[in-house]
């Protein structure tokens, strides 16, 4: 990591989000996961972030996002589809 950013150099250093900051910020990274059967017309479930697609699945969230970016078929029965929500 570049010293010059280190601790007090940092421009964000010791600073903390407001709770509206983080409101908008978890916004604009919201990604919803559509899980549909294989057949692609059943949907299964939505979640509302790749990590709580990792937790129902007991994977990576990265795996998630891999499959849901590529569309291939993830534990032989379902298909992940990403949406990302930046404008609300």
């Amino acid at each position: 990591m570049n010293e010059a950013f280190l601790e007090k150099n940092n421009p964000i250093f010791d600073r903390i989000h407001s709770a509206e900051t983080k409101a908008k910020i978890s916004t604009i990274q919201e990604i919803f996961i559509y899980v549909y059967f294989s057949d692609k017309s059943t949907l299964f479930y939505i979640f509302y972030s790749a990590n709580k697609a990792k937790e129902f699945f007991n994977c990576h969230y990265q795996t998630i996002l891999k499959y849901a970016k590529n569309g291939k078929l993830f534990k032989k029965l379902l298909i992940l589809i990403y949406n990302f929500n930046f404008f609300r």
